[in-house]
């Protein structure tokens, strides 16, 4: 009875790596999808604009951007945008000096991409 328990145990997480990376593929990001960058153009107190760029047009058309305030080490959600037809995206959110960053997440076929921090 007792071998039977482990032998159980043993085949139930071998199956549990598998799983994980079957739900990880499509998404677009990792290796699979065309390359998406995102940088912060502009940072002023009445809000941010940048740019997403890619090789394939529909990696920069209608992109959902989110824009992070770092504060004490933790990333504060500041607003959610989305990218127009050309890839430009802009906030309107009031802005308090401090470091920033931009995040275009993954839609199929196109990866996600984080800016590099930038300053108010």
């Amino acid at each position: 009875m007792r071998r039977l328990t482990v032998l159980s145990l043993l085949a139930a997480l071998a199956v549990v790596p598998a799983a994980a990376h079957a739900g990880g593929e499509g998404t677009g990001a990792g290796s699979g999808g065309e390359k998406s960058k995102i940088v912060i153009k502009s940072l002023k107190p009445s809000g941010a604009k940048g740019k997403v760029t890619s090789k394939a047009a529909k990696c920069e058309n209608r992109r959902k951007v989110t824009l992070f305030f770092v504060e004490d080490f933790v990333s504060v959600k500041k607003e959610i945008t989305r990218t127009d037809g050309n890839g430009n995206w802009r906030t309107r959110k009031d802005l308090t000096p401090g470091e920033y960053f931009a995040k275009v997440d993954s839609i199929p076929g196109c990866r996600y991409d984080v800016s590099n921090p930038e300053q108010l």
